[in-house]
């Protein structure tokens, strides 16, 4: 009883956004959970339904990098060196280029190497959960680049940087970005992980 009282005060005090930026990655976190238990439970050892392709390892790698980068992106906020912000902003954009480029690579990968088609309800799962977590991608992808765009413009101006600098929301909206990307890192590694399971 508690430990559930403490949890809504926590919610409580915690920013409308970020509240619901939680409810949102919990949401998304049971829609996977349900489809890699799903998928899990109709897997055939004796008969395994896809080769996991390689391009995915480097992804998984693209995304590991991605991490140690974003870690950076509040301090280097509150410490008002948006320079160095910008270019590690840039960085992550092109990780991200990245990662989707090499997430279809994987995909024709999968066309010609896997063992099954993929119209099989296992196929169709595996192709649902990557291009499920894609599309996720794509959403932090734009959010990414409006906060590039939005770093780049503030700098144009010492009055608005200064403005734009000491704006508590603008912190807020630095953290539910890296928030955000950790939260999709985590669930890729977890998602390759399996694959590399059951392959």
């Amino acid at each position: 009883m508690s430990s559930t009282s403490s949890l809504l005060n926590r919610a409580e005090k915690m920013h409308h956004y970020k509240l619901l930026m939680v409810l949102a990655l919990i949401g998304i976190c049971i829609v996977f959970t349900t489809l890699l238990v799903i998928l899990y439970s109709r897997w055939d050892s004796q008969n395994p339904f896809f080769i996991l392709p390689k391009s995915f390892g480097l992804s998984t790698v693209i995304l590991t990098v991605q991490s140690f980068y974003l870690v950076q992106l509040v301090p280097l906020f509150k410490q008002e060196r948006y320079d160095l912000l910008i270019a590690r902003v840039r960085l992550l954009i092109v990780l991200q280029v990245a990662f989707s480029i090499i997430q279809w690579i994987g995909w024709y990968e999968w066309i010609l190497e896997s063992t099954s088609s993929p119209i099989q309800s296992t196929g169709v799962l595996m192709y649902c959960i990557t291009v499920l977590h894609w599309l996720h991608v794509i959403a932090g992808f734009v959010y990414t680049c409006w906060m590039w765009k939005e770093v780049k413009k503030a700098m144009k101006d010492s009055v608005q940087e200064l403005v734009w600098g000491r704006n508590p929301f603008t912190q807020l909206k630095w953290e539910l970005l890296v928030l955000y990307w950790h939260f999709m890192d985590v669930l890729w590694i977890s998602i390759f992980m399996i694959f590399f399971f059951l392959s």
